[in-house]
C-alpha cells in the first residue's frame, strides 16, 4: 500500500512567514515602501518609454544589494544607458540569479568584481551596490534597485522591452509585489532588532 503525503496549506500569516520566508533576505536594508497600482516604479505600469516588468525600490546611490534567495548566477548584463540601447539612462548593469523562485533580476546595480557567471551565491549574499539611473532629476528618485522575476530555465534575458512581439515576453514574467512587501515587513523587524526597539525577533 502506498501511503499519500498530503501537504497542508499554513492556517494563519505566522505560520506562513516560519514555513516560507526564511529561505528570502530582503535585497536592501533598510527596505523602502513598496511601489503598488498606477505608481511608475510599480509593476506592469505603462511608462513613457516602456511597460514596466519588475519593481523599482528607490534607495541612495551606493546602498549595498543582497541576494534575495539562494541560486547560480545565469548572467550579468548591461542593464541600462548607451551601452543597452537606453541612452536617455544612465550606463547600469544587472545580476540575474535562479534560485528557487525563479530567475532573480537585479538591476541598475554595480555587480560585486568578485562575482562571476556560475558562481552559486546565498541567499543575504551582498551583490553589488545601487547605481544612479535617472541623468536628470525632476522631483523623482535617480537611483533604485529595479526587482524583477522571471520563471524558471531563462537562462540568458534575450528579448527586451522594444521587441513587437510582447506576448512571449510577458509571459515569463512573474509579479514580484508580494514576495517584496513580506521582505519589507521582515527588514521592518531586523531593524528594529538591530536598533535595540525590540529586544528579540523571530522570523
Amino acid at each position: 500500500m502506498v501511503k499519500k503525503t498530503i501537504k497542508t496549506e499554513p492556517k494563519s500569516w505566522q505560520e506562513y512567514n516560519q514555513r516560507y520566508m526564511d529561505i528570502y533576505h530582503p535585497p536592501l536594508l533598510p527596505m523602502p515602501d513598496i511601489p503598488v497600482a498606477s505608481h511608475h516604479g510599480a509593476y506592469m505600469v505603462k511608462r513613457r518609454f516602456d511597460v514596466h516588468t519588475g519593481v523599482d525600490l528607490f534607495t541612495c546611490e551606493g546602498s549595498d544589494v543582497f541576494s534575495i534567495e539562494e541560486g547560480e548566477i545565469v548572467a550579468i548584463r548591461k542593464f541600462t544607458g548607451n551601452e543597452a540601447g537606453t541612452d536617455f539612462w544612465e550606463n547600469t548593469m544587472a545580476i540575474d540569479i535562479e534560485g528557487k523562485t525563479g530567475t532573480i533580476c537585479y538591476g541598475e546595480i554595480e555587480p560585486s568584481s568578485s562575482l562571476k557567471v556560475g558562481d552559486t551565491v546565498k541567499g543575504g549574499q551582498f551583490i553589488g551596490k545601487v547605481k544612479r539611473v535617472l541623468k536628470e532629476y525632476k522631483g523623482k528618485a535617480t537611483s533604485m534597485l529595479h526587482v524583477a522575476i522571471h520563471r524558471h530555465g531563462l537562462k540568458y534575458l534575450l528579448k527586451d522591452q522594444n521587441d513587437p512581439d510582447m506576448e512571449s515576453f510577458y509571459d515569463l514574467q512573474l509579479d514580484p509585489t508580494m514576495l517584496l512587501i513580506q521582505l519589507k515587513n521582515k527588514a521592518d523587524l531586523k531593524m528594529l532588532k538591530i536598533t535595540g526597539q525590540i529586544r528579540e525577533v523571530n522570523y
